[in-house]
C-alpha cells in the first residue's frame, strides 16, 4: 500500500454553506450537468497525497465527457481539465498552508 491512512475531521458547518451557496450560484450561470458537488476526485501528482476531492468542479464539455463510461468519478490527468475546481479554504493556519499552498499547487500541475 502507499502511504498511511489519516483520519480527517468531516468540514464545519459553515464550510459547507459557502459551498452550498456558491453551488446555487454557479448553477444560475451553468447547466447543473456540468457541476459536480463533492463527488468527484481529481488526480494529482503530489507527494502528499495523489487524489483530491475538492468541494466542487465546474466541468468543461470535454471533461464531463471523458467520464463517460468510467467506472470511478475520477478526472485522470490524462483526461481534459475541467474549467475550475472548487476548494472552499478552512480555518486555521495549517488548513490554510494546505489549501493554498500545496493543493492549489497539486491542481495547478494537472
Amino acid at each position: 500500500m502507499d502511504g498511511e491512512l489519516i483520519k480527517m475531521p468531516t468540514q464545519s458547518q459553515e464550510n459547507c454553506d459557502l459551498a452550498k451557496s456558491l453551488l446555487f450560484k454557479l448553477a444560475k450561470r451553468f447547466p447543473m450537468t456540468l457541476l459536480a458537488y463533492k463527488d468527484i476526485d481529481v488526480e494529482i501528482s503530489g507527494r502528499r497525497a495523489t487524489c483530491r476531492l475538492p468541494d466542487m468542479v465546474v466541468h468543461t464539455e470535454e471533461s464531463k465527457a471523458a467520464l463517460i463510461g468510467s467506472p470511478r468519478n475520477l478526472i485522470t490527468r490524462d483526461m481534459p481539465p475541467p474549467a475550475l475546481v472548487v476548494e472552499v479554504v478552512s480555518p486555521g493556519t495549517e488548513n490554510r498552508s494546505r489549501d493554498y499552498r500545496y493543493k492549489r499547487t497539486e491542481y495547478a500541475a494537472k
